[in-house]
């Protein structure tokens, strides 16, 4: 090989390099925003999860409404 073909090819060669990189930061840019939706749907389930959860009641607030009508009703 000649230096002319050498000098011909330094060019190519650094155009390609070029695009890998683009290449690699997109990926990584599309990983980042995947692992932000991801993390984005899965609170949107997890608070529509908590909403719909019946809360549970103390057995102290269940004996009052219970008991409480009664008392009001013979003191």
């Amino acid at each position: 090989m000649g230096q002319d073909e050498e000098a011909n090819k330094q060019p190519f060669t650094q155009g390609i390099l070029t695009m890998l990189y683009q290449i690699q930061d997109s990926i990584t840019e599309l990983k980042e925003q995947v692992n932000k939706k991801d993390t984005e749907t899965i609170q949107a389930i997890m608070q529509t999860s908590l909403n719909n959860v019946k809360k549970e009641e103390s057995a102290d607030a269940i004996m009052m409404k219970m008991l409480l009508p009664e008392l009001i009703k013979n003191p």
